[in-house]
């Protein structure tokens, strides 16, 4: 029963990786291990912050109070808010719901970091390459440092794997902008700081063009590929 069920977990998981990417179902059958792999390798190696998350600056002053919708309107962060208060509907104490589920943020993280080095690519990428890129990202005290604060990781890796999730499915599926730019700005009224990875993939799609133009090779016009896309991405997240 129990591979019953991780068979459905696996097939859904590559059918919407399929449907983000536009690939068939080998292609994204092996995305889909090199994002499992980096979600469990990360996971393993943070469990000391997921079995007993500190307190940060931060978490002193909300256990005097919920952050008021000023505050955090203040901080562009009106989507945070949002899921503070449905919680707090629901009956969960909201300072705890980032301690609550920050393993389940930091898996969604880690699992889209994959998609940070392959959405502009426009030839297959060794697997094994992909997931030590994305374990130097995932596991590097940059991306640490947001699990010192137990009240905001949640939301906060949350929102860079949508963008993330976003701004690889403009690259891969273009006639999907409107949900892209859905995601990023859902994703933008939650945290802020994602544009850093948002931006570094778009720089990964911009060298190789750079490269293509320096060469004389063609750019942009009728090539088909992820990398036409680029400069698409760019004005989505701009006008975002």
């Amino acid at each position: 029963m129990f591979k019953d069920v991780q068979s459905q977990r696996e097939d859904a998981m590559r059918t919407m990786l399929m449907w983000l990417s536009g690939e068939d179902g080998v292609a994204a059958r092996q995305r889909l291990q090199s994002c499992v792999a980096v979600a469990a390798i990360t996971l393993l190696a943070r469990l000391p912050f997921l079995i007993q998350p500190g307190l940060s600056i931060d978490s002193y002053f909300g256990v005097r109070a919920l952050p008021d919708m000023a505050n955090l309107l203040r901080q562009g962060r009106f989507g945070q808010y949002a899921v503070l208060t449905g919680a707090q509907a629901l009956g969960i104490d909201p300072q705890v719901v980032g301690t609550l589920l920050q393993g389940v943020g930091l898996a969604c993280f880690a699992a889209t970091v994959p998609l940070l080095f392959t959405a502009f690519s426009t030839r297959p990428v060794p697997r094994i390459g992909v997931i030590l890129a994305s374990l130097v990202v995932t596991l590097h005290p940059f991306s640490a440092e947001i699990l010192t604060f137990p009240e905001a990781s949640f939301t906060a890796q949350l929102a860079t794997a949508m963008a993330i999730a976003a701004t690889f499915m403009v690259a891969r599926q273009p006639r999907r902008m409107w949900l892209g730019v859905l995601l990023l700005v859902i994703a933008l009224s939650m945290y802020q700081m994602l544009l850093n990875y948002v931006g570094l993939m778009l720089l990964f799609g911009a060298i190789p063009d750079s490269f293509r133009r320096c060469s004389g090779l063609p750019v942009g016009g009728k090539r088909k590929g992820p990398g036409r896309n680029t400069h698409l991405a760019l004005r989505i997240l701009f006008r975002t």
